[in-house]
């Protein structure tokens, strides 16, 4: 008896909740997306309308929080947005997201925004993005330096490495590190 009567309540309980408005899983469809989201595909031409796919991240100040993602994406290098669902129903892009990327929810109300992006087969960039109360601002970037597919840092921990790699006998990793990162010709 217990038991039917605890699952009622429940059962009454997630009505109530989606009959007021809010649902436990909030959606985003493609005629609510913003109109930079949306053009963005027209001339592109997507195999077919509404060739997105929506994520819900979580709720910040009475909002709600999606990812949005193309459905296919021909290139390497397509564009992922943060976008904002506010009570009235009216959608914002907070952010343009390019390569890599992951949310730190315990920033703060809007999640802080880790990117990566390779620039050349020799270079990748490494962005955070915080909120400041009206839009998200780059706080920090770092680039650093790839030799044979290999991220070694900045110039002096490149440096590092390959002083540790000409000691421990791969003289030829040293050389390529040299090579690329200080452009030291060798013979």
């Amino acid at each position: 008896m217990l038991r039917r009567t605890l699952t009622a309540c429940f059962a009454v309980a997630s009505f109530g909740w989606t009959v007021s408005g809010e649902t436990s899983d909030p959606t985003l469809a493609a005629r609510d997306l913003p109109a930079d989201i949306a053009s963005e595909c027209r001339p592109a031409g997507c195999a077919r309308e509404g060739g997105y796919v929506t994520r819900w991240i979580g709720r910040a100040r009475a909002a709600d929080l999606f990812l949005v993602l193309r459905e296919t994406c021909e290139s390497e290098g397509c564009p992922a947005w943060l976008v904002r669902r506010d009570p009235a129903g009216t959608t914002t892009t907070l952010l343009t997201l390019s390569g890599e990327f992951r949310f730190d929810t315990a920033a703060g109300p809007y999640p802080a925004v880790h990117t990566r992006t390779e620039l050349t087969a020799a270079y990748a960039s490494y962005n955070r993005y915080e909120w400041d109360g009206t839009r998200y601002v780059r706080m920090h970037t770092r680039l650093v330096h790839r030799v044979d597919g290999v991220e070694c840092g900045n110039e002096t921990e490149c440096d590092a490495a390959a002083r540790e790699a000409l000691a421990g006998g791969a003289p030829d990793r040293a050389v390529r590190i040299w090579q690329e990162v200080h452009g030291v010709a060798w013979i």
